[in-house]
């Protein structure tokens, strides 16, 4: 799906050199709406655990003080949310449901083969102009943002996958089902957070000056360190440091520092030239993914970018609550980061950053 040519492409449109647009090809016209009962079997078992995962892309929240209202338990740009979920119910039926109304709706796709309890993971192309040089970028992204959910919820209903990406659809391979081994106290608390999961308002720009500090700067990030390392072996990563983390967290006053770098502090105003929509004085931390982009082939292109999006939701189910937002951001301008961090634009490209900052509470 994704390609060298797109990322170069993505590096241009970085200079104003917006050439290259990505292309995407949607097969939602492949679904057929089935109306009549379905010729296969399915057990309440199975139908209870295929409504939890198809659950996970529920829209589950409308807010008020922000442009974008209607949210899910992942973070979408402009709260587009062009993805849709399938289960395969095998002889090419799938179980899907309606993006509004929730009910479940059934579905017969002649030319995709999968076996029961498959999950595809479909789209609507229906991303602005604007995002035409990036929009198979930030679709990559936000799937690896719901992937994370999916995998999660799946382990605690004793579901393992394997991922196949391919240049037209997402395919999560379900290669083992231990029916006894459900959690379902875990499942009720991770909807619940991802239920307020949020990237914080956008109505104006977040001002609120009193962050929310890292107790245990060291925890964080080893408990991030061992989610890449746990990512990279899903993902089946040759270089299992093909993706570095670098964090730099707010000690008072609008410095920032970072646990393994001993130089001189970040101010605030330097975060702030590059991403301008938040204050960085009241921000708890700012995550950059950084991606060695010679390990990039057009084969392991696509698992790549929702490797990214993978990590990023771990960090937004992780510091984000009703009064903590953490909001991904695609778009920044990628040699102010390597100007301001020191970094090694020979190998690694900061492609993807989480900031995390407290909400201010709103009067009643």
């Amino acid at each position: 799906m994704y390609t060298k040519k797109d990322f170069l492409g993505e590096l241009a449109s970085n200079y104003g050199v917006r050439s290259i647009q990505q292309q995407l090809h949607s097969n939602l016209n492949d679904y057929q709406s089935v109306t009549a009962e379905i010729p296969t079997s399915l057990s309440n078992s199975e139908l209870e655990r295929f409504e939890l995962l198809l659950q996970l892309n529920d829209f589950n929240r409308v807010e008020q003080d922000t442009h974008y209202k209607t949210h899910k338990g992942y973070p979408s740009p402009r709260s587009l949310y062009p993805i849709k979920l399938f289960i395969a119910l095998g002889d090419q039926y799938f179980i899907s449901k309606h993006p509004t109304d929730h009910r479940l709706e059934y579905f017969r796709n002649n030319v995709l083969h999968a076996t029961k309890g498959d999950i595809l993971i479909e789209f609507e192309d229906k991303y602005p102009v604007y995002y035409l040089h990036i929009k198979k970028t930030l679709l990559l992204l936000e799937a690896g943002h719901l992937l994370y959910n999916v995998l999660y919820v799946g382990e605690q209903l004793g579901l393992t996958y394997k991922l196949h990406c391919t240049q037209q659809q997402i395919h999560l391979e379900l290669i083992d089902m231990a029916m006894d081994s459900t959690n379902f106290k875990d499942i009720s608390s991770f909807m619940e957070t991802a239920a307020i999961r949020n990237s914080g308002p956008y109505l104006h720009s977040i001002t609120y000056p009193y962050p929310k500090y890292l107790t245990n700067p060291d925890e964080f990030n080893s408990r991030l360190e061992q989610v890449i390392r746990d990512t990279a072996k899903f993902f089946q990563f040759e270089d299992k440091h093909s993706i570095q983390a670098l964090t730099y967290y707010n000690v008072g006053e609008g410095d920032f520092v970072c646990s393994t770098d001993k130089q001189q502090p970040i101010s605030y105003q330097s975060l702030n030239k590059i991403y301008p929509f938040v204050n960085s004085y009241g921000v708890s931390f700012v995550t950059f993914l950084l991606l060695d982009h010679r390990c990039l082939t057009d084969k392991n292109a696509s698992d790549y970018l929702l490797a990214l999006g993978f990590i990023a939701q771990f960090l937004c189910l992780q510091h984000s609550d009703k009064e903590q937002f953490c909001r991904p951001i695609k778009s920044f301008n990628i040699d102010e980061v390597e100007e301001l961090f020191g970094l090694d634009s020979s190998s690694y490209t900061p492609f993807y950053f989480t900031l995390s900052g407290s909400k201010p509470q709103r009067r009643l």
